[in-house]
C-alpha cells in the first residue's frame, strides 16, 4: 500500500492532469507535510510538482521557494533548475535565471534551454 504522502503525490498528480491547480497545490502541499525522512523522493516529486502548479498560475515567488527546496536536495535536478530559471526570468533577474540555464544545459540540455540561455545572455548584456 502507498504511504500516506505517496498518495497525496498521486492524488495531487490527478487533479494536475485535470487541470486542477489549485487542488493539485493542496495535495502535494498535504505530502510535503506527512511526508516520512526516509521518503525523499516523494518530498521532491512533492515540492516540483508544486512548483509547476504555481508556476501555471504564475506566482513566480513560490515557484522559486519550491524549486530552491528541491535543489537543496538535489542540486542537479534538471526541472527544478529550469523551472527556477524560467520564474526568475519573470521577475526580471536575468542574472539569476541565466545561472540557473547554464546549468541546466550542463544537467539537461534541451532547443528550450538552450534559447533560454541565449536569450538571458542577451538581456544580461543589454542590462549591466
Amino acid at each position: 500500500p502507498l504511504s500516506p504522502a505517496a498518495a497525496a503525490k498521486d492524488r495531487g498528480n490527478a487533479e494536475f492532469k485535470n487541470g486542477m491547480h489549485n487542488n493539485a497545490i493542496r495535495w502535494y502541499t498535504r505530502g510535503i507535510i506527512v511526508a516520512k525522512d526516509d521518503e525523499r523522493d516523494v518530498k521532491i516529486a512533492c515540492y516540483s510538482n508544486r512548483a509547476t502548479c504555481y508556476a501555471q498560475t504564475h506566482n513566480y515567488k513560490k515557484v522559486i521557494a519550491d524549486a530552491t527546496k528541491v535543489l537543496e536536495m538535489e542540486p542537479r535536478h534538471g526541472k527544478c533548475l529550469i523551472r527556477r530559471g524560467l520564474a526568475y526570468e519573470a521577475l526580471e533577474k536575468y542574472k539569476l535565471a541565466l545561472e540557473d540555464m547554464k546549468l541546466a544545459q550542463q544537467v539537461a540540455p534541451t532547443p528550450i534551454v538552450s534559447q533560454a540561455v541565449t536569450r538571458l545572455t542577451r538581456n544580461v548584456r543589454d542590462i549591466y
